[in-house]
């Protein structure tokens, strides 16, 4: 390796340090100073020869003429030379890679013009008279300043020129016997030592500013290839506008996504929407927020619109950018990011749906209709504004669920929903409450003959002959009829006097309806002799449990039975569940009620094979007392029930008053083994909220959306939606209600975990579930898995 090429790799590990082992960041610095020393070698050839004439001039008259055109004239061959060099050099393109060759041959050229620059300004120093000539003295000084800042980038060129010429030049100086010549050669050794330290320092920020730049290029390559990589095969892809509205990129995407070609599409940033109108399409939200962007030039932020040829096939895109300016401040359009959201915007629409509307009939739930109760009640304390609830329950609609199926009984709900709003009308609120409950708000008159004339019609309407299917079939309507104010304070008393007045109209014989008055309190008695006979029915051993199996969807074996409270009085008769649960609510025997079930069922099934579940529904006042931990674990402990086959199932309604405390107790009750299921999802109040922030191990899907989705395409999205939700929160899911065969193959497409309704099983007395169970250990032997059975204890063994 020859002296120069190990000066040049000297300087350069002392310029870029970790880098200097790198082929790319060595070559570009190469590359860098050999441009900045092209970029001053014209002003450097014209110092020379400036300075190089300026001597041959001084000197022409002297005896020191002859000396100097001596030492001039080599000096002005290797200029001229040199300029044709770096003139040849500059015609010819740059090599990808540039080697210490070229630094080289600037170090050598240097290292040579300094030798002859050094010797002659030495030797004309030293010849002149006693005095330093001020000539000499110049051209030393401007060719060490000129020649350093022109090598100041070069650190071994720096060198090769100014040690030459300040070592001559300085043994000259000190050769003079004065002080001045002294002091001259000490100034000038400072002034070169000053020269070199600060190209050093010129040369190491040139390299720093190198590594900067090779740094800032590897990330922008990078980025360039995340982005082309991302606007090709990402959701998400790029867009760009420029300052007279047409798109310039992400044209395709944005085609493809509304399916229309707008290559050709102008957007006037005033007037967004007539880029659109102009080509057929309906826009819906947010545009007028886009076009204000727009037009004050400030950036969009994940701003959602929808588009598409009518108001039901609707295409909904994100789309957030950044206005562009160019260096003068000009606007240059807009550049950004969209995002194709329909399919999160339709579940989210399927979701809300669900929140707030019984999916079966498309009208409010029951708790969304308690809000609008609050919100009238809210608008009679301002103004005034009178408003009756219709509570309408129909007739007969049993019988067809029993004797039709509860397939008919569903399209009688369907046709009943369209009646009441062809009706009723538009400005009215109509919900159904469950079953075949509905109810109705509307704003009245100061006479309440408006709102009778509104109920005599339902109930003509209603009886009406409905077409289904099958045949046809009738039903009829019983009205009861409150005031918000006169006839309750508050939304649950209104609603309590038109649940009464709706008892006095089937009371009455059905078919009617009746208007609250004080004179109907033997409904609370009756009330009153129900409670009574529920609380002695409790004590004396009356209420029985059923049991309804539901099974795994993979193999359809049996998982387990869920414990249902069944209530028969010599007096009432076969009481429904819908009836005396919320009685037991309302009079406060709903604890008692519900540690009956909890204690009955947990001691049942702690004699069954220790793989199958018991589920049991907690109502929502026994799930609030303080002290149900403390009475859960007593039951598990009482009847030796392992606390991991027990499953709690409640429903959002537990959550609406304190969900803080709610999730404290969840998670204590988790703690001890016990599982969870969110139930009846979709038919009450149902948030998302629940499902993310609750540790639920399971969601049970009412019967109601499987009902509907054998007749609705847009119902069977609905219940496809909330089977993908339980399996994206990696949830268990029950579907309830399977009565056939074909209900069972639209599910098994659901990936859904259990499965339960009549088709497997009615509800059983305890005494028949044996066969289920009997049946399900024959199939464990068959499949040779018995030593999943742990053995009976010998009494238990006797009690089967």
């Amino acid at each position: 390796m020859s002296i120069l090429k190990s000066l040049v790799l000297h300087f350069e590990k002392i310029m870029l340090g970790k880098h200097a082992n790198s082929r790319l960041t060595t070559s570009t610095l190469r590359k860098a100073q050999i441009d900045r020393v092209i970029s001053v070698n014209p002003l450097m050839v014209l110092v020379c020869y400036a300075n190089a004439v300026s001597l041959i001039m001084h000197f022409w008259n002297t005896d020191l003429r002859n000396i100097t055109i001596f030492f001039m004239a080599p000096i002005l061959v290797l200029i001229t030379h040199n300029a044709y060099a770096v003139h040849q050099f500059k015609l010819r393109k740059m090599p990808d890679y540039v080697g210490t060759t070229a630094i080289e041959k600037v170090t050598a050229y240097c290292s040579i013009s300094a030798l002859l620059w050094g010797s002659s300004l030495a030797v004309l120093f030293s010849s002149t008279s006693a005095n330093p000539d001020f000539i000499v003295s110049a051209v030393i000084a401007g060719m060490l300043g000129g020649g350093a800042v022109a090598m100041s980038f070069v650190p071994s060129a720096l060198l090769a020129f100014v040690t030459p010429i300040a070592i001559l030049t300085t043994i000259a100086m000190f050769m003079y016997p004065t002080l001045d010549t002294v002091l001259l050669g000490i100034l000038f050794l400072i002034y070169c030592f000053i020269l070199v330290r600060a190209g050093m320092v010129f040369a190491k920020n040139l390299a720093k500013s190198v590594c900067k730049d090779l740094e800032q290029q590897k990330n922008a390559d990078t980025i360039s290839i995340l982005l082309n990589e991302y606007a090709e095969g990402a959701s998400d892809w790029l867009w760009e506008i420029d300052s007279s509205g047409k798109m310039t990129f992400g044209v395709e995407n944005f085609s493809s996504a509304i399916g229309t070609d707008i290559s050709s599409w102008h957007f006037k940033f005033d007037n967004v929407q007539k880029a659109f109108s102009n080509n057929k399409l309906f826009v819906q939200q947010n545009l007028e927020a886009i076009q204000e962007a727009f037009v004050e030039r400030i950036p969009l932020q994940e701003i959602t619109f929808g588009v598409g040829p009518n108001h039901q096939n609707m295409v909904w895109i994100e789309v957030s950018g950044k206005p562009q300016f160019d260096a003068e401040g000009s606007f240059m359009g807009y550049r950004g990011f969209a995002k194709n959201r329909t399919l999160e915007v339709e579940d989210q629409k399927n979701i809300q749906f669900l929140a707030n509307n019984d999916t079966m009939t498309g009208l409010l739930n029951r708790s969304s209709f308690f809000s609008k109760i609050d919100q009238a009640f809210a608008n009679y304390l301002e103004s005034g504004s009178e408003f009756a609830i219709l509570y309408i329950d129909l007739d007969g609609f049993k019988r067809i669920n029993d004797t039709k199926g509860h397939a008919t009984g569903d399209e009688v709900l369907v046709e009943v929903s369209k009646r009441l709003k062809s009706t009723i009308g538009k400005t009215a609120v109509i919900a159904r409450l469950g079953g075949d409950e509905f109810a109705a708000m509307v704003e009245v008159d100061k006479a309440t003959s408006k709102t009778e004339e509104i109920a005599d019609a339902i109930i003509k309407t209603v009886a009406k002959p409905i077409q289904c299917r099958i045949q046809e079939v009738r039903v009829s309507a019983s009205i009861g009829i409150a005031f918000i104010g006169k006839d309750g304070k508050d939304t649950q008393s209104v609603v309590s006097s038109a649940d009464t007045a709706l008892y006095q109209a089937k009371h009455a014989g059905k078919d009617c309806y009746r208007v609250f008055d004080t004179s109907m309190n033997e409904q609370v008695h009756r009330m009153n002799a129900m409670r009574e006979a529920l609380e002695k029915d409790l004590d004396n051993g009356a209420l029985k449990l059923a049991f309804q199996p539901f099974f795994r969807s993979s193999d359809q074996s049996l998982a387990g039975f869920e414990a249902l409270a069944r209530w028969e009085h010599k007096d009432f008769g076969f009481v429904p569940p819908d009836v005396f649960i919320p009685l037991a609510e309302q009079t406060g025997l709903i604890n008692k009620l519900g540690d009956w079930a909890l204690r009955e069922g947990c001691y049942i099934a702690s004699y069954w094979p220790p793989h199958m579940k018991l589920a049991v529904n907690v109502s929502v006042p026994q799930f609030q007392q303080e002290s149900f931990i403390e009475r859960l674990e007593n039951i598990l402990d009482e009847t030796k029930m392992e606390a991991n086959r027990l499953e709690l199932e409640i429903t959002e309604a537990v959550f609406a008053d304190n969900p803080e405390a709610v999730m404290e107790k969840v998670t204590k009750i988790k703690r001890l083994g016990v599982s969870f299921s969110l139930d009846d999802f979709g038919t009450g109040f149902s948030s998302l909220m629940y499902l993310i922030k609750f540790p639920f191990d399971k969601l049970k899907i009412d019967r109601s959306f499987l009902q509907q989705a054998e007749r609705d395409e847009s119902a069977k999205k609905v219940l496809q939606t909330i089977a993908r939700l339980g399996e994206q929160l990696k949830m268990e899911t029950t579907v309830e209600g399977i009565e056939t065969a074909e209900q069972l193959s639209m599910v098994s497409e659901l990936n859904c975990t259990y499965l339960q309704g009549y088709y497997f099983g009615k509800p059983q007395q305890v005494i028949d579930i044996g066969r289920f169970i009997a049946r399900d250990v024959q199939r464990m032997l068959a499949e040779k898995s018995a030593d999943n059975l742990i053995a009976f204890t010998p009494e238990r063994k006797q009690a089967w």
